[in-house]
């Protein structure tokens, strides 16, 4: 019964049904999760994305998945970024580079660390798209690990790196480990007075 109301409210969606939506999203059954969710990614109103945003938390893979998509749609990754962020470690390569995509879109600095720590993913399309999301963000942060980066195994992971530290730097430095670890080392020292 639980699962058929869900159902009902995704495809009868009106804005005062959120509430009740947001109560389904923690439901025992997975299932009036997932369509309590997919109600919520293709409605509007107020709440609907922080009940997404909730939703990134749960248990179920599935739901989690859904409420990614939905997050996505309705504009509330920046507020996500936490949660998208926490989901690194539980995901598959597939979705770890969407999410990984998303926080390199959101403009948000709390976004750095997360994608400078993906540059060491096992998924070398996890790398290549953390690589470009620091060069979208640019971080000076990312500035050290990016030329890390420079010398990975897998050249466009080593291309969207030097793009990267192009953009972020606005330097004209070739791709080159050594000419980017130098400009860094001056321009630390340079920092500190030295």
């Amino acid at each position: 019964m639980r699962r058929l109301a869900a159902e009902t409210l995704r495809f009868a969606f009106l804005p005062q049904a959120v509430p009740g939506l947001a109560r389904a999203t923690h439901d025992p059954d997975a299932e009036v999760r997932l369509r309590a969710v997919q109600a919520l990614a293709d409605g509007k109103g107020p709440g609907r994305a922080e009940a997404l945003i909730a939703a990134l938390e749960d248990d179920a893979r599935e739901v989690r998945h859904a409420a990614f998509e939905g997050v996505k749609a309705s504009g509330a990754v920046p507020e996500a970024v936490p949660q998208l962020s926490g989901l690194l470690d539980k995901e598959e390569a597939e979705m770890r580079q969407s999410i990984i995509e998303a926080l390199g879109d959101s403009g948000r600095p709390e976004a750095v660390g997360p994608l400078i720590e993906r540059l060491s993913d096992p998924d070398p399309g996890c790398r290549r798209a953390a690589a470009i999301g620091l060069g979208t963000l640019r971080d000076l942060r990312a500035v050290d690990p990016l030329v890390a980066a420079l010398e990975d195994p897998d050249r466009g992971v080593r291309r969207f790196a030097w793009r990267a530290l192009r953009v972020t730097t606005g330097e004209r430095l070739p791709e080159d480990p050594e000419a980017w670890r130098r400009w860094a080392r001056s321009r630390r020292a340079g920092r500190s007075g030295g």
